[in-house]
C-alpha cells in the first residue's frame, strides 16, 4: 500500500527539527487526487491509516514531525476511446 521511509535521523532524538517522513502512495486517478487536496476519498483514507500505523509503530514521535504524501497520476491510454 505505502512505503514509508524514516531517516536514520528520524530514530535519533535530538534538538534539531526532525527529518520528514516521505510516504509513497503510487499512482492514482486523476479524481482521487483531486479528493485528495479537497480533503475527500480513498488517497485521505491510506494517508490517515498510514500516519497511524506510523505511530503504532512509534516512527512518528508525539512531536510535529512532517509527513510528506507523494502520489503519481496514472496515465490515461492513448488512442481513441
Amino acid at each position: 500500500m505505502s512505503d514509508a521511509k524514516p531517516s536514520a535521523a528520524a530514530s535519533k532524538p535530538s534538538a534539531v527539527a526532525p527529518s520528514p517522513i516521505v510516504a509513497d502512495l503510487g499512482r492514482r486517478g486523476r479524481k482521487a487526487i483531486k479528493q485528495l487536496r479537497k480533503g475527500q476519498g480513498p488517497l485521505l483514507e491510506d494517508a490517515e491509516k498510514l500516519v497511524e500505523q506510523l505511530r503504532a509503530d512509534r516512527t512518528l514521535t508525539g512531536g510535529a514531525q512532517p509527513v510528506i504524501v507523494i502520489v503519481k497520476e496514472r496515465r490515461r491510454p492513448f488512442g481513441m476511446l
